[in-house]
C-alpha cells in the first residue's frame, strides 16, 4: 500500500534545499575524510623519511669506507647495530634463532626497512623482497660523492588503529559530520522561511485570480517587490485593470446598443401605429420618415455586424495596389454636393502617385467614415479639409474641420465603440458612435494606425497613416 503525500511549494523548497545541501555535505565529507586518511598517511610517511635520514647518512659513510656492500651483505647483526645507532630501534623480540637470519617484521621501521645495491639486488632487511613486491614502497636512494650506490626501501605502513593516531583520526572524522549536520540543520532553518517569503505574494496572486474568475475586475494585489513576482503581480494588476475596464466598455455598449436600436424601432412603431390608427394618413412623406428610420437601423446593423467580424479576424479584405490619391478624390467628390447643402466647405489637397497595398472598398469605407465624421459634427458655416501626403515609407491622410473642439480628455477615447462627446458632438446630430470604431479597425488591418488631435482650424483632425506599397502603379 502507497501512501502518497503532498507537498506544498513550503514543502518542496525545504525538501529541494536539503536534498542539495545533504548531497553536497555528503561529498564534502566523504571528499575530506578520504583526503585527510590520504594526506594523514603521506604525513606519516614523511615522518619516517626524514626519522630515517640518519641512517641513510650512516650507510653512505660505511659504504664510502668499505667501498662496497659486503660488510653488510646478509649480516643482520651489523644492520640491527646500525638501526639501533641510527634510529634508536632494536629488536621487537628475542634475537633471531640462528645466526644469518633476517629479523621479524615488526610494526617499526625495523621491519619495513630493505636494502639494495646499486643493481637493485638486495643486501640486508625486510626478508629479502624486492621492491616489485612491496606495496607502494617509498625508495630512497643512499648516495655516495654525488653518486647513487644503494636503495633504502621503506614498505608502506597501515594507518593506526590504536593509540593516540587512532583517537586523532576519529576526531577529525567527528568534526566533519558535526559540521555537516550544523549546515543541514543551517539549511532547514533558512529555506523555511525563505520559502513562506516567496510564497506569500503567490498566495496573493491566487487569491486575486480566483476573485477575477469570480467576477470582481476592481480586484488589485499589492506586493511590494522589486523581482520575478513583484512585475508579475504589476501584470496582474495591468491584466485587472484591462479585464474592468472591457467589462465596463461591454456594459456600456449592451447598453448603446439596446438605446441605438431602441429609438428607431419605437419611431417606426409610432409612425405604423399612428397610420393605423388613421391618425397620419399614409403618404409619401409618412414613407419617407419609415424609410429614414430603416435605414438607420441598417446602417447601426451594418456597422456592428462589420465590428463584430474585425473582432473575430472575419473580415474579408483582398489586397491589392490602390492609388490612394485617386480613391480620395472619388469619395471627396462624392460628398461635394451634400456637404455644401450642409453649408460646409470643402478642401482638398493631395499629394498624386501615393500607392498603398489594401482592399479598396474597406479603404473607401475608411474615407466615407471619415468624412461621415466630419459632416455630423460640423457647425454649419465652417470647413472639412482632407489632406494626403508621404511620410518617409508610408502616406499620411488627415481629415480636419472646425468647431466644435473635443476635448483633450476625449481625444484617446473618440476610437470606443459607441463614445461620444455629448457636450457638442450629440446624438441628435451624430450617428451611433461607431465610425471611427470601423476607422481604427480597418487601418489596423492594413498595418496602419490612427490617432486623433486638435485642428488648427478649430476642430477634430484624425490621422491615418498607412505603409506605401513597395511599387507604383497606374490609375486604376
Amino acid at each position: 500500500m502507497f501512501i502518497r503525500v503532498r507537498f506544498g511549494v513550503v514543502g518542496k523548497l525545504v525538501a529541494a534545499t536539503l536534498l542539495g545541501v545533504f548531497l553536497v555535505v555528503g561529498a564534502v565529507v566523504l571528499a575530506a575524510q578520504w583526503t585527510f586518511q590520504a594526506g594523514f598517511a603521506d604525513y606519516l610517511v614523511q615522518a619516517e623519511v626524514e626519522r630515517l635520514q640518519p641512517l641513510l647518512d650512516r650507510l653512505a659513510e660505511r659504504y664510502e669506507q668499505n667501498g662496497n656492500w659486503r660488510f653488510l651483505r646478509g649480516r643482520h647483526d651489523v644492520w640491527n647495530e646500525l638501526l639501533r645507532e641510527t634510529l634508536n630501534e632494536g629488536w621487537a623480540g628475542p634475537a633471531p634463532p640462528r645466526p644469518g637470519m633476517p629479523p621479524r617484521l615488526g610494526r617499526g621501521l625495523r621491519g619495513r626497512l630493505q636494502l639494495f645495491d646499486a643493481e637493485g639486488r638486495p643486501v640486508v632487511g625486510g626478508a629479502g623482497r624486492r621492491p616489485a613486491e612491496v606495496a607502494e614502497p617509498y625508495l630512497i636512494p643512499v648516495v655516495v660523492a654525488g653518486t647513487p650506490v644503494g636503495m633504502l626501501q621503506l614498505a608502506t605502513a597501515p594507518l593506526p588503529t590504536q593509540g593516540p593516531d587512532r583517537e586523532f583520526r576519529r576526531d577529525q572524522v567527528r568534526a566533519l559530520y558535526l559540521i555537516a549536520t550544523a549546515a543541514i540543520l543551517f539549511a532547514l532553518a533558512i529555506a523555511v522561511p525563505l520559502g513562506r517569503h516567496f510564497l506569500r505574494p503567490v498566495r496573493q496572486l491566487a487569491a486575486g485570480a480566483r476573485a477575477l474568475a469570480a467576477g470582481d475586475y476592481a480586484t488589485r494585489v499589492v506586493v511590494r517587490r522589486q523581482d520575478e513576482l513583484g512585475r508579475l503581480a504589476e501584470d496582474f494588476n495591468q491584466l485587472a485593470a484591462v479585464l474592468e475596464r472591457t467589462e465596463a466598455m461591454r456594459r456600456e455598449g449592451m447598453a448603446n446598443i439596446s438605446h441605438e436600436l431602441r429609438t428607431p424601432l419605437a419611431t417606426l412603431k409610432a409612425e405604423i401605429e399612428a397610420m393605423e390608427d388613421g391618425i397620419r394618413p399614409l403618404d409619401a412623406n409618412q414613407l419617407k420618415s419609415l424609410s429614414g428610420s430603416v435605414v438607420q437601423l441598417s446602417r447601426l446593423v451594418d456597422d456592428l455586424y462589420q465590428l463584430a467580424l474585425a473582432d473575430v479576424g472575419a473580415l474579408v479584405y483582398r489586397q491589392r495596389t490602390v492609388r490612394l490619391d485617386n480613391l480620395v478624390e472619388e469619395a471627396t467628390q462624392a460628398v461635394r454636393a451634400a456637404m455644401a447643402r450642409q453649408g460646409l466647405a470643402l478642401g482638398v489637397d493631395l499629394e498624386p502617385g501615393i500607392v498603398v497595398e489594401g482592399d479598396a472598398i474597406r479603404l473607401r469605407q475608411l474615407l466615407d467614415n471619415l468624412l461621415q465624421n466630419s459632416r455630423s459634427y460640423t457647425d454649419p458655416g465652417g470647413g472639412v479639409w482632407v489632406t494626403l501626403r508621404r511620410q518617409g515609407r508610408a502616406a499620411e491622410l488627415a481629415v480636419a474641420d472646425t468647431a466644435p473642439a473635443v476635448p483633450a480628455v476625449s481625444l484617446s477615447r473618440l476610437f470606443e465603440r459607441f463614445y461620444r462627446v455629448e457636450a457638442s458632438r450629440s446624438r441628435g446630430s451624430g450617428g451611433a458612435g461607431l465610425g471611427l470604431a470601423l476607422v481604427k479597425a480597418i487601418a489596423e488591418a492594413h498595418r496602419g494606425r490612427v490617432s486623433a488631435e486638435p485642428a488648427e482650424q478649430g476642430g477634430l483632425r484624425v490621422a491615418v497613416v498607412l505603409p506605401m506599397a513597395e511599387e507604383k502603379m497606374g490609375d486604376e
